[in-house]
């Protein structure tokens, strides 16, 4: 005897929903250069694959890209593919990934929790919504900040390379 399920995604067109974020332009710290063009080209390539998206957000403040979420969280519906791209800085703090707004760069260790995107908090509302697929691309430089009792901050960072450009999704 056949079982029925929930939602039976092959029977209807499923919707594509993409959210892409672009973050260079960090009001301290370091700027990215690339960021905005990834996302540009990363939005193009996903129209190109029937996705729907109302553009790429760019240099969003912490309260920006938290609407932007909630509002794309909302959209989500039951057989969604739901895709979620972020270029710009992110941060792992105790086992748990966060991204960076615009103005909030040059936080400290006790300051991520409350001021950093938790994407984990972000995926699991989109699930929520029960999607057929959630595909999360980042595409973050990251720091690592270590516990350590003589540092309040130790940051580890990786190798920057002079002169980079990107090359584009091609």
């Amino acid at each position: 005897m056949a079982t029925r399920s929930k939602v039976n995604v092959m029977s209807q067109p499923l919707r594509k929903f993409a959210l892409v974020i672009g973050i260079g332009d960090y009001e301290s710290g370091e700027k990215l250069n690339n960021t905005q063009k990834d996302a540009r080209d990363m939005l193009v390539k996903l129209d190109r694959m029937d996705f729907i998206s109302d553009g790429p957000k760019l240099d969003l403040t912490c309260e920006e890209m938290k609407m932007a979420l909630v509002n794309y969280e909302h959209s989500v519906r039951e057989g969604d593919i739901v895709l979620f791209y972020f270029a710009g800085h992110g941060t792992q703090w105790e086992d748990q990934n966060f991204l960076i707004s615009k103005d909030d760069d040059r936080m400290g260790a006790d300051e991520i929790k409350n001021r950093a995107i938790l994407i984990q908090k972000f995926l699991d509302d989109f699930n929520d919504h029960h999607p057929f697929v959630t595909i999360l691309l980042l595409d973050c430089c990251r720091v690592y900040h270590l516990r350590n009792p003589k540092f309040k901050v130790a940051l580890v960072h990786a190798k920057k390379i002079n002169n980079s450009q990107s090359t584009g999704l091609n």
